[in-house]
């Protein structure tokens, strides 16, 4: 690409776009913007360039500096279109600027655009995501002025709002509303509804949830079974671990870190650490990484079980696997510590190696 810039000819517009779309997409953000920058000057830049760069200034610097970018280029007589503005209007959201992002919805010049189902998705998401009831009422009237309907995403956003709120019924009432007018739920609305079914406890209708809904569009996937399979783990029932198990390879999925992680979570809470640690010989077979969830799970268990060098091996383990320590593992040794572990000599030399390597 590089090569093309500095010696011609000039890259088209698909061919940056796609580089710099692979930038972002990788995580390289200033690379992103480093070779946008070189075909926003002049006649160079187009709509969509412009777009993308602003997109990376939003992830990257703030939607302060995008606005301000924006502001600019507006000036020398660039037009914004509906994906500028709800570029503009995920970056206020993202930085959590909710009330602004409805201001600019309402105020900025959107020239020969309106806003879109989109734009209020992208406010109405964040808004219940923060739990914001005024907001979320302000939104839907908003909505209704322009005449734009709830979508799938629309009311999938209301589902999760009311589950996190505790009213079920209200939940129910979309998803039936969903299915009635012949909208097609997502995964995502689908996954949504099971989280909310688990934590209350209602594990056997998530269970027949998604036995009724199987094979519909993408679901149930790997992200479905994870949710199941936490909370049949967290109970300790592991027959219905093992048939969701059986189930899951039955649709052509595999676990992933989340899964071994719900099920050490179970195994060490019913004191089956060998079980745990057999965990690891299946990821290594999957080649799934361990996570530091699940080496917590452990170190959780060894310490309740005053296995102090079974602690050293975790502690060695994560190492070559390049895992820090984190909050929660400190928290595991200190609620150990205070049990009466302060006595023993080797729980002082975990506590060095646990604080230096964090500190590292």
């Amino acid at each position: 690409m590089w090569t093309m810039v500095e010696k011609g000819p000039l890259p088209d517009q698909y061919t940056r776009c796609v580089f710099a779309t692979s930038f972002l997409k990788a995580g390289h953000v200033t690379e992103c913007q480093n070779l946008l920058k070189v075909f926003s000057e002049g006649d160079a830049a187009d709509v969509v360039t412009w777009n993308i760069y602003l997109h990376s200034l939003c992830i990257d610097k703030g939607v302060k500096e995008a606005l301000s970018v924006l502001s600019s280029i507006m000036e020398k007589g660039f037009v914004p279109g509906n994906v500028t503005c709800n570029t503009i209007l995920r970056g206020l959201c993202m930085d959590r600027y909710i009330k602004e992002a409805l201001d600019f919805l309402d105020h900025f010049d959107w020239g020969m655009s309106r806003p879109d189902v989109i734009s209020f998705n992208t406010i109405l998401s964040a808004a219940c995501k923060k739990g914001d009831s005024s907001m979320i009422q302000k939104v839907l009237f908003r909505m209704g002025v322009e005449g734009i309907e709830l979508d799938v995403v629309s009311m999938t956003c209301l589902i999760q709002y009311f589950g996190k709120v505790g009213k079920f019924k209200e939940c129910l009432k979309f998803f039936k509303h969903m299915i009635g007018n012949g909208q097609s739920p997502t995964t995502i609305t689908y996954n949504v509804l099971l989280n909310i079914l688990c934590k209350k406890g209602y594990h056997v209708a998530a269970y027949k949830m998604l036995d009724e809904f199987q094979n519909t569009g993408t679901f149930p996937d790997t992200t479905s079974y994870n949710i199941l399979i936490a909370a049949y783990a967290k109970n300790g029932d592991f027959f219905s671990v093992e048939g969701l198990l059986i189930d899951m390879y039955r649709q052509g999925l595999s676990p992933d870190a989340i899964t071994y992680g719900s099920l050490s979570y179970g195994l060490c809470k019913e004191k089956r650490i060998r079980g745990a640690l057999h965990l690891e010989h299946q990821m290594t077979e999957q080649e799934v990484k361990p996570t530091i969830s699940y080496y917590n799970n452990l170190l959780d268990a060894m310490f309740r079980a005053n296995r102090l060098w079974d602690v050293f091996l975790i502690l060695y383990k994560m190492e070559i696997q390049g895992i820090e320590p984190d909050v929660v593992s400190l928290k595991i040794f200190n609620n150990a510590m205070a049990k009466g572990g302060k006595k023993s000599k080797a729980m002082k030399v975990i506590e060095i190696l646990m604080r230096r390597r964090q500190r590292e």
